[in-house]
């Protein structure tokens, strides 16, 4: 029943453009999706890996635990998408793939090529961007606590403003039990002339965080790095 109901909806698409509005482990693998509408979906587990989804719009979409590794995402987009633990690991991405990182809490973003990008204001909290290129891109008031950027090309990138530093809480039956301060992981990462003055540690991601300037001594001790050759505050 479910491989039936998978090939109507790949079907409908193909005949229509018309995606299912709810889907659960929807299987659109290697499929050729170009220019398709999947705006206002919500789907959980699907996977397009290696799809074709050039030019495909994600607006306002709701996506779970969504697998878009190796798919073709150039010209996509996903303004107003809210993605929580997506895989878009080696994906294909264009200066034209829109909103993608605007929502983007805890999805693995691995060796993704974002050189270049406009990421100011992103939500990548819990982020795995390990061992991404993202010379010259703008992390400018991105909200990136528990981001990894290990092994990462950074050269002049923009984190001005970004909140990169956090106290980390645990509670137990209302009770609060440890607190730790905690940066970015930069361990690795090439941080040649990016911009790191004005950085934010922040005391809670969720809701509104109160937040405060950090210094270059707190980057250097919890970041994993020297960051030397990086502007500091």
């Amino acid at each position: 029943m479910e491989v039936i109901r998978l090939a109507l909806a790949l079907f409908a698409i193909a005949l229509m453009g018309a995606a299912p509005a709810d889907c659960t482990g929807c299987n659109f693998a290697r499929a050729d999706l170009q220019g398709r509408d999947f705006g206002n979906v919500h789907y959980t587990g699907a996977n397009f890996a290696e799809a074709n989804l050039r030019n495909a719009s994600f607006t306002h979409a709701t996506l779970i635990g969504v697998n878009f590794k190796n798919a073709d995402l150039s010209g996509a987009r996903f303004d107003g998408a809210v993605c929580t633990g997506c895989n878009v690991s080696g994906a294909t991405l264009s200066r034209e793939t829109r909103g993608l990182f605007a929502d983007c809490t805890g999805c693995n973003l691995a060796g993704l090529d974002v050189g270049g990008f406009d990421l100011s204001g992103s939500r990548l909290i819990g982020a795995n961007l390990a061992q991404v290129r993202a010379t010259g891109t703008s992390f400018r008031d991105a909200h990136l606590a528990g981001s990894n950027f290990r092994n990462s090309t950074l050269r002049n990138a923009d984190f001005r403003g970004a909140a990169i530093c956090w106290l980390n809480t645990s509670e137990r039956d209302g009770t609060i039990f440890s607190r730790e301060t905690k940066c970015i992981d930069l361990e690795g990462a090439d941080v040649t002339g990016a911009d790191f003055s004005g950085t934010k540690f922040c005391d809670d991601t969720r809701g509104t965080p109160t937040c405060s300037p950090v210094d270059a001594a707190m980057l250097r001790e919890y970041t994993r790095s020297s960051l030397a050759g990086a502007k500091l505050p």
